[in-house]
């Protein structure tokens, strides 16, 4: 922690108002409306003439609101209420103004935002007394505005509207308006965490009152609370509160529920708090609006959350629900990764931990648990993973105990891997032009082995080997306990899918170590995908078939799209397939009917389609039917997957001669539309939409866009495309059935390009930078990776991406892929959390070495910093399991915290100890005393009041003249001199040497015998 700037000073002023709370007549189902208070106190107007409330907590006693801007009236900005009548108990002027807040059981305090008020980019801290009301001083720590979203955006003003406190793992989470995810830090030293996206479905919802420019139209995340393993997520223009598991993100739809109903319109800002007390038998969330002077209460399942960040009261849990260890050489043990049990029933837990399942003899744990867990408190089980064999391992780790939801159980795996291993096993790939060179992309080499590894050859083979090449650092032995990398690159010959596998041969025991590799060709074209014919076939004799094909003959790599048609009902359900025996796929929005019997009409494809030579529609009704027709376009450049972009279909049940469309909308920039018509009788000729194409238009069968009863156009569109539509004209009068469908284009000539990225390293949630050109004007459907792992852009122009670092992601490429195609690959380093599992000692003075265990320290210190509670210390020793550093001067009572790559390490508390002396007296006095007799026994106490031993144990010598150098030996001085002095009976000497044991230092001039602790001694002989 560190005080504001400018400590806010605390008023207090008591206040009451008696208002009603209007209970529901229904219970018993999560999201029941049990009630409302309306607050006796509305927040005073802010500069723009509203009264704005933006937090609202529970202590379980009292009911906390915030208000937004008091420093224009000089108002509280903190309330105290009754959740029953709504009536003001206290009011509290805080700092001209706050965000959101959260109650902290664990420490008495109320978290609040940043509002409106005197301050910026902190949270502060605002302890309360044991009748909870506020008791000075305020503190806070910084919240960086780079964690807000978008990057940059924000500026001085951005509001804190979510807020809540896990106060038994000791993280608080922190939402900025209109930010897609939510922050963590470390309750106790403002350490950034991370990020946690929002719930998946609340941009999905639908807005009830118009969002504010910055949510970009759609709904966004802004109240938070949590309770265990729940987080409670509210939602700006959505009147829904979501619940989503702390571990998977996944949404817990039993526990979410809608508010819609119960509140008033222009309900905004939601902020959310946990209330197990006020509602007898009932487990509560209070809902608030920033325009709302009240709150609103709905019931959610029991256990789910409690009050003040603790887990609900008399629940039991345990924290991850899984854990997912890395892939580990077979007989190795990895580092341990903890699972936290909460108690948090009224009554102690009696405990029994085991690892049961499959693959149990791979895991192991350890705790600190014991037999039985005190109420309200928590310990901590660490499981480590050490392969017996290779491939996936699970077991589960279970705690058996006297809880009603016993056991408690968390599901552990890992893959195990041979003593010499290639990671990863398998590579894909973008779609990269023919004869162009991809980004190259890493596979590790990793020998577990405690002897070197020789190694024989490095070799690519397989069907398309040419398509791939290779280059290592790993020469020709790989030393024990080591790793190289083997940087894979694809240049593809030709269109299509292309395979080959890299192969490492050795003298290990699994030799050879083998790695898949897979990319695909797309034929470069400046205008994206082109059509390179179309065939067609039709029959109307009235004869019956059961199957029809076209003959077309295809190169490998094509889109093929297929429109078919008969006219016997309205229920055949025709699929199509071809001389290769390939799968094709329907477009999405299905068949076309122009009457309940029929003509009956569908579009089909394939994309990267193997060469062919024909054709076929296959058809379902006994006996054939009549008047079958299929046409065949063949399309080069397009993406090889994931082609479709959307389709519509359309028609009219009359006569007519305009075919048309129905609405579509892509999300594609380089796509080829296709609309598709059929008639339900004989046509002579057709006319294309403006800007479409009808290829070799002939009415006839064969190579044509179309024949007597079909008819296909095209247009390549250069952009998406939002509720397009076209039309085809015909000379007669007919009914009409068609389909209109988007496909995704590859490569063109337009390559996407990175030039730089900034950082260049960075933990999980790191804002990254990444510069270049042809990226797009916007997003759509372009990705960025991080070393494979997709991430979520917060900013996306065609030269600049901001995209925070995933989680889950891995140092190696950050790649950008826009419509199918790659970019260049360039180099990320993912900073991996450091975790301290251990000080020895745990205690000392000023310059005791701390042996500080641990791991992901990195092997040399760099940059890295270790601190005593914010104070920096200067290591004498560093590797990435083990720190050596001393006590710094300044050093105070707290936590060792390592600092890697700019990502922090869990906290351990360590105790600063330091002498403190002191004399019972300075003076002693003996009256008149006769020369030659003694004079009575006074005594002097000498007295060390501080945590630290006082310890000279020896001055050589001890006696001398000035500028004799005198070594004071001892313990507790401290590693260097700094602010401390060295006197002489009084006299201050200037040491020319000093370390925590040993201090050498001159006799000053001036300096008379004694000791630094003097006692003036008087008396007058007579």
């Amino acid at each position: 922690m560190m005080p504001l700037r400018s400590k806010p000073v605390v008023n207090i002023g008591m206040l009451s108002a008696a208002l009603l709370l209007a209970n529901s007549s229904s219970f018993g189902q999560v999201g029941s409306f049990l009630g409302q208070v309306t607050f006796g106190t509305a927040c005073a107007k802010d500069g723009g003439g509203s009264s704005v409330g933006t937090g609202i907590t529970f202590d379980g006693t009292n009911l906390w609101y915030s208000c937004y801007d008091a420093r224009h009236t000089g108002s509280n900005d903190l309330y105290k209420a009754s959740p029953t009548t709504g009536a003001v108990i206290a009011g509290y002027k805080i700092a001209g103004g706050l965000g959101a807040i959260a109650y902290d059981a664990s420490r008495n305090v109320i978290w609040a935002g940043e509002g409106g008020g005197n301050f910026t980019n902190q949270v502060l801290e605002i302890p309360l007394d044991a009748s909870h009301n506020v008791s000075g001083p305020v503190n806070a720590f910084t919240v960086e505005e780079a964690f807000c979203s978008p990057p940059g955006g924000c500026g001085t003003e951005d509001i804190v509207d979510g807020l809540a406190i896990d106060s038994v793992n000791n993280i608080l989470y922190i939402h900025q308006d209109f930010a897609t995810e939510f922050e963590m830090y470390n309750a106790s030293t403002g350490a950034f965490l991370g990020f946690i996206q929002e719930a998946p479905d609340i941009p999905k919802g639908k807005p009830v009152i118009t969002p504010q420019p910055g949510a970009n139209n759609k709904c966004v995340l802004s109240g938070l609370a949590i309770g265990g393993t729940t987080f409670f997520e509210a939602s700006d223009y959505c009147d829904y509160v979501w619940a989503v598991d702390k571990t998977s993100l996944a949404e817990e739809t039993a526990s979410s529920f809608s508010i819609a109903s119960s509140v008033p319109s222009g309900f905004d800002e939601k902020a959310l708090t946990c209330d197990t007390n006020t509602f007898s038998g009932k487990d509560a969330i209070w809902v608030n609006g920033a325009f709302t002077t009240g709150a609103f209460a709905f019931e959610i399942p029991a256990g789910s959350c409690g009050v003040g960040g603790q887990p609900a009261a008399g629940s039991v849990t345990l924290s991850p629900s899984s854990l997912t260890f890395a892939s580990r050489a077979v007989g190795t043990t990895s580092a341990s990764q903890p699972v936290t049990l909460s108690n948090g029933q009224s009554t102690a837990l009696s405990i029994s931990i085991a690892i049961s399942g499959t693959n149990s003899g791979d895991f192991s744990q350890s705790n600190n648990c014991g037999a039985s867990l005190a109420a309200k408190s928590s310990c901590t089980v660490n499981v480590t993973f050490t392969p017996t064999a290779s491939g996936t391992r699970t077991a589960t780790l279970a705690v058996t105990d006297n809880a009603s939801n016993s056991p408690q159980t968390t599901s552990l795996t890992g893959t195990g891997v041979g003593p010499v291993a290639l990671s990863p096993t398998s590579v894909t790939f973008s779609s990269q032009v023919v004869g162009t060179t991809s980004a190259a992309q890493p596979v590790t080499l990793t020998n577990s082995q405690s002897t070197a590894l020789s190694i024989s050859s490095i070799a690519i083979a397989g069907t398309n080997f040419g398509d791939f090449a290779q280059t290592n650092n790993c020469g020709a032995s790989l030393a024990a306990n080591s790793s190289c990398t083997i940087n894979v690159t694809f240049t593809p010959s030709a269109s299509g899918t292309r395979t080959a596998t890299l192969a490492v041969t050795d003298n290990a025991s699994n030799s050879p170590q083998t790695a898949s590799l897979t990319g695909t060709g797309a034929t470069a074209g400046g205008s994206g995908p082109a059509v390179v014919q179309v065939q067609n076939n039709i029959d109307t004799s009235g004869t019956a078939f059961t199957s029809f094909s076209v003959n077309i003959t295809t190169n490998p790599g094509d889109l093929l799209v297929a429109f078919c048609r008969e006219s016997s009902n309205g229920t055949d359900n025709f699929t199509v397939t071809d001389s290769a025996g390939q799968t094709w796929t329907q477009t999405s929005s299905g068949y076309v009917n122009e009457s309940s019997t029929g003509p009956r009409t569908g579009m089909f494809y394939v994309a990267n389609s193997a060469a062919v030579t024909s054709v076929t529609v296959n058809y379902t009704t006994s006996g054939g039917v009549i008047k079958p027709g299929i046409m065949v376009m063949d399309i080069s450049g397009a993406v090889a997957t994931g082609v479709a972009d959307g389709s519509v279909n359309g028609g009219t049940a009359s006569a007519t001669t305009t075919s048309t469309s129905g609405s579509l909308t892509t999300t594609n920039a380089n796509d080829i539309l296709i609309f598709a018509t059929d008639a339900s009788g004989d046509e002579t000729g057709w006319t294309a939409g403006a800007g479409y194409t009808i290829p070799n238009n002939k009415a006839t069968t064969g190579a044509s866009g179309s024949n007597v009863r079909m008819a296909m156009q095209y247009a390549v569109v250069s952009s998406a495309q939002t509720g397009t539509t076209t039309s085809m004209t015909y000379l007669n009068a007919n009914w009409n059935g068609n389909v209109f469908a988007a496909f995704k284009g590859g490569a063109s000539t337009t390559v996407p390009s990175i030039t730089s990225l900034s950082p260049t390293s960075g933990g999980v949630g790191t804002s990254v930078t990444i510069a270049g050109s042809n990226f797009g004007a916007t997003q759509g459907s372009s990705t960025v990776t991080f070393n494979g792992t997709a991430a979520t852009p917060t900013s996306w122009s065609a030269t600049s991406i901001v995209a925070p670092v995933p989680t889950g992601a891995t140092t190696g490429n950050v790649v950008v892929t826009v419509g199918g195609v790659a970019s260049n690959g360039v180099s990320f380093t993912v900073s991996t959390a450091p975790s301290i599992t251990s000080l020895s000692p745990t205690s000392g003075g000023v310059g005791t070495s701390v042996t500080i265990a641990g791991a992901n320290f990195g092997a040399t210190q760099g940059s890295s910093t270790v601190t005593f509670n914010g104070t920096a210390a200067t290591p004498t020793s560093w590797s990435a399991t083990s720190i050596v550093a001393p006590v710094p001067t300044g050093a105070t009572t707290g936590n060792v915290v390592v600092t890697v790559s700019g990502v922090s390490s869990n906290g351990v508390s360590f105790t600063v100890s330091a002498p403190a002396v002191s004399l019972s007296t300075t003076s002693l006095n003996w009256g008149k005393v006769k020369v030659g007799n003694s004079g009575s026994t006074k005594s002097v106490t000498l007295t060390n009041t501080g945590t630290g031993t006082l310890s000279i144990t020896s001055l050589s010598p001890t006696s001398g003249g000035v500028g004799t150098s005198v070594t004071i030996t001892g313990a507790n001085f401290g590693a260097t001199q700094a602010n401390s002095t060295v006197s002489f009976n009084g006299t201050a000497a200037t040491p020319t040497s000093w370390s925590a044991t040993s201090i050498v230092a001159p006799v000053p001039t001036g300096a008379t015998s004694g000791s630094p602790q003097q006692v003036n001694l008087s008396g007058t002989g007579r």
